[in-house]
């Protein structure tokens, strides 16, 4: 069980718990991670989100990899939600309308789905990995990027991503 902490720490050796003063969730920071910028101004569920906006709690990963999460109320279903959030990663960054790949994981025990893609699609653009749960209402969004666009780099992107995911709890 992750304990909560009043503010965000990291550390280079994963020992930090961060703790998302918008969001409601705490991460115990993996080996190679750290905590960027806590998320200043809260997502409103329609506006286009980029991992460096003012509303994404920010993380930096192993090998200049980066994530980010966000959140708002919602009243979808897991799948409904998966799919407006592919359709707006479309609209409003250089991706496909259908992730490459699709599975089915949990974070904190809750169902969640995971996606995969490059963007642009042709696979010469960056790696990106998003997870998508609901919780208590609230639908998530954790998002990654390995800007290197080293297709050789997948396996541990992937690896580094789940350790990330697996380390979020819920309020």
């Amino acid at each position: 069980m992750v304990s909560s902490s009043p503010s965000a720490t990291s550390s280079p050796s994963g020992s930090g718990i961060y703790e998302s003063k918008l969001y409601g969730y705490t991460l115990t920071l993996p080996a190679g991670w750290l905590a960027g910028q806590q998320a200043l101004l809260p997502w409103d569920g329609v506006a286009p989100v980029g991992h460096a906006d003012l509303d994404v709690d920010q993380f930096v990963g192993p090998n200049g990899t980066n994530a980010w999460a966000f959140s708002a109320p919602t009243s979808d279903t897991l799948q409904e939600y998966v799919l407006a959030g592919e359709a707006a990663a479309a609209r409003d960054h250089p991706c496909p309308a259908t992730p490459a790949t699709t599975d089915a994981i949990t974070i904190d025990g809750k169902d969640a789905q995971l996606t995969g893609m490059y963007c642009p699609e042709t696979g010469a653009g960056p790696l990106v990995l998003n997870a998508y749960t609901i919780h208590a209402g609230t639908g998530f969004i954790f998002g990654f990027q390995d800007p290197s666009q080293d297709s050789t780099a997948e396996p541990a992107d992937g690896g580094a991503f789940a350790d990330f995911v697996n380390a979020i709890r819920f309020k």
